[in-house]
């Protein structure tokens, strides 16, 4: 079970990584939704 030991950091990186694009697709998203409201009658 040696390999537990790069597997967890590299699983935590690949999840923290994972985790900040979809927030700034999410950001993106609604600012461009926020926008799409202001813009519509």
């Amino acid at each position: 079970m040696q390999h537990i030991r790069w597997v967890a950091p590299v699983m935590r990186h690949l999840v923290g990584r994972l985790i900040h694009q979809s927030a700034r697709y999410v950001n993106a998203w609604r600012v461009s939704g926020s926008w799409l409201t202001v813009l519509a009658p």
